[in-house]
């Protein structure tokens, strides 16, 4: 039986800190079957924790220092031993997607202000309060 590895890991670059980018991330750790993940923005970098049996963390390390969308530009990855708790990846993935409803009822909320201005008005161009037109 192999060991059970825990990992915090930094990622550092443009663009680490989208969503699209914790996503992918998820995806790889899932269809790997780590048994432990979550990821967090901190100040300029992303850092995720993860779990597993050693071959299935190592390659998961290997595909994020080698493998991640194009958009996305990883400079650095560094990567510490870690002995805290980590949330199981089911876990994960229903507080990921709660987290991105919470944002696009943000957006849409955003977007019915808009289209209320935008009737008051008459149909003539409001600017946004924070100045997105």
């Amino acid at each position: 039986m192999k060991g059970l590895a825990k990992k915090k890991v930094i990622v550092k670059g443009e663009k680490v800190q989208d969503d699209e980018f914790k996503f992918f991330l998820f995806e790889v750790a899932e269809s790997i079957g780590l048994r432990g993940f979550h990821v967090k923005d901190v100040k300029d970098y992303l850092e995720s924790l993860i779990e597993g049996n050693d071959d299935k963390v190592s390659e998961f390390l290997n595909f994020v220092k080698t493998d991640h969308p194009e958009q996305v530009k990883v400079k650095e990855v560094i990567v510490e031993d870690y002995d805290g708790i980590v949330m199981q990846i089911d876990r994960f993935n229903r507080y990921f997607n709660a987290y991105l409803l919470a944002k696009i009822v943000s957006i849409g909320e955003s977007m019915l202000e808009c289209w209320d201005r935008h009737l008051k008005t008459g149909g003539e161009r409001s600017e946004h309060p924070d100045g997105r037109g």
